[in-house]
């Protein structure tokens, strides 16, 4: 099962914004051979991607994805005003490649690490007005400081000098391995797609800037980071229509549209927790919620060959395409008594935020009093002709439900 888990967050790691990198890549290795209307459609195509994202980010409250859209543009705009003037401003622009090299990477972990705020709030604003302002003061230092090469940016950080790869700097390249390894860490420990996006839109923007930042090949891999946000924008809002938010499974849009692609022979099996309103009643809706999402995490990891979804309040519905009712009678016992044998441990709704010593040992002598046993009662259904429809069968699981609930609960019947 931890295999499985492994390879479930290594796909929502890669897809499809890896492959996106990826095809950017190949696209590369071509350029040569494109034509005319290709060659000016590339040119031109970051602006497009960056003003729709900039456009859905605001129009989603997305202030997280608005910030990382505002971010690139930063990189793309000024060094493509500042190379079109050159060789008049090339000293400004070497200045300012050298602290973006700096700063990007810093900028997108800190985005990483802040809340999706509205866009009109207090803090919102100030995120917002944060990025500008570190460019008016590049732009403030560069005029007052003597000297434009200052010795932070001749550090020798690494053993073996990496001069004749790319211009930037030492400093610079340990920001960025450093930012790689903090967003890694950010998605291991919370395995979602705004995550990984960040990892990939930091790759983008650290090729553009080996790349020197102002080349053809550059652009390219700036439209590529605002076309993995306009990706990311519509994977969260896809998640939102779609699925649970509290337990992390599909919920019951999702389980609609399933119930269409199930063809002529299938079984459903419908999960309820229960005494779910006494554990609600006693120990309050929060222990409620870790309940539910403990269950779904039981289900999640047990589940083979078929998927779950949150049905409504403590149900869960599994769906088994093409599988015969003795196969899902054995799968769902499993499940029953995977959760029917593991502890839960509900967290007080009383504790507060910083513990002391004190409290601290209060936990560990009251905690055997929070270890609660959760059991689940389970109806099984199959679709055994063809004049049965979809309702029918999840009506005839229901009753399966409800016979469990009768005959005792924590059994599967059907």
């Amino acid at each position: 099962m931890k295999l499985r888990s492994l390879f479930r967050a290594l796909i929502t790691f890669i897809f499809p914004n890896g492959l996106i990198v990826l095809g950017g890549i190949i696209l590369l290795n071509f350029k040569d051979d494109l034509t005319e209307p290709i060659s000016m459609f590339v040119k031109v195509y970051p602006f497009v991607l960056l003003m729709g994202a900039l456009l859905l980010s605001i129009r989603f409250h997305r202030s997280k994805l608005l910030l990382i859209t505002l971010l690139i543009i930063l990189c793309d705009q000024p060094t493509r005003y500042l190379a079109a003037k050159a060789p008049i401003y090339d000293h400004i622009l070497q200045w300012y490649l050298q602290w973006a090299n700096l700063l990007i990477p810093l900028n997108i972990v800190w985005i990483s690490f802040l809340k999706n705020r509205r866009i009109s709030s207090f803090w919102g604003f100030i995120s917002i007005l944060f990025l500008p302002v570190q460019v008016f003061v590049l732009s403030a230092l560069y005029y007052k400081l003597p000297s434009k090469e200052l010795p932070v940016f001749k550090w020798s950080v690494f053993t073996h000098r990496v001069d004749h790869i790319t211009s930037v700097s030492d400093l610079a390249l340990l920001m960025i391995i450093l930012s790689f390894l903090c967003i890694i860490i950010r998605f291991t420990l919370l395995q979602n797609k705004e995550n990984s996006s960040y990892f990939w839109i930091l790759i983008c923007l650290t090729l553009a800037f080996l790349n020197d930042g102002t080349s053809m090949d550059s652009r390219v891999f700036y439209g590529l980071a605002g076309l993995i946000v306009l990706v990311t924008l519509i994977e969260l809002s896809y998640g939102m229509a779609y699925q649970d938010e509290l337990t992390g499974l599909p919920g019951r849009r999702a389980m609609n549209e399933s119930l269409t692609q199930l063809g002529n022979r299938y079984c459903i099996a419908m999960v309820d927790i229960d005494h779910f309103k006494k554990i609600n009643d006693t120990y309050g809706h929060d222990a409620g919620d870790q309940v539910l999402k403990m269950i779904a995490a039981q289900i999640k990891s047990k589940l083979i060959s078929g998927k779950a979804f949150r049905y409504g309040g403590e149900e869960f519905a599994l769906l088994y395409p093409g599988k015969t009712l003795d196969f899902v009678r054995s799968q769902v016992e499993s499940i029953r008594q995977q959760i029917g044998t593991s502890p839960f441990f509900i967290r007080s709704w009383k504790r507060p935020k910083r513990r002391s010593k004190k409290a601290i040992i209060k936990k560990k002598r009251t905690r055997s009093h929070r270890k609660i046993t959760v059991t689940v009662s389970i109806g099984v259904a199959e679709n055994q002709t063809l004049s049965l429809s979809v309702q029918d069968v999840i009506k005839a699981a229901d009753k399966e439900l409800y016979k469990a609930k009768r005959a005792g609960r924590n059994r599967v019947s059907g």
